[in-house]
């Protein structure tokens, strides 16, 4: 890969991130300009998914991706659900319910502004 990379290319990642994060809030349809097959690799024989966004590390990303759909693990890839946040980040919980891209800053800013909320409407 060559290190000159322009302003289409920075456009091309930002336009792959906003779609990843679409289906990540349930967009169906957000990745659908980016298509995998299957592809025989050359040295083993074997089949892999292959991308051809035109971008050989954008391809790497969207290969990245589609592998971890394949396996299951993109289910654990969530949106923090603070509205001043949205982060996304690999959900490690046992239960597969985490909520927040770090506990101790938006779970702990969201459970402080709920417990304020609930003082305030006691108290009024």
């Amino acid at each position: 890969m060559s290190g000159d990379l322009g302003s289409a290319d920075l456009d091309a990642a930002i336009t792959l991130r906003t779609a990843l994060r679409a289906a990540l809030d349930g967009d169906a349809i957000a990745l659908a300009g980016y298509p995998v097959h299957l592809t025989s690799d050359l040295g083993s024989g074997e089949l892999r998914l292959s991308a051809t966004t035109g971008r050989p590390w954008l391809d790497r990303i969207v290969e990245a991706v589609a592998m971890s759909v394949a396996r299951g693990d993109w289910k654990r890839v969530k949106l923090c659900d603070a509205p001043d946040c949205r982060w996304a980040f690999h959900d490690t919980s046992r239960n597969g319910r985490g909520r927040w891209c770090e506990m101790g800053v938006c779970g702990n800013r969201h459970k402080t502004r709920a417990y304020r909320e609930r003082r305030h409407q006691h108290a009024g």
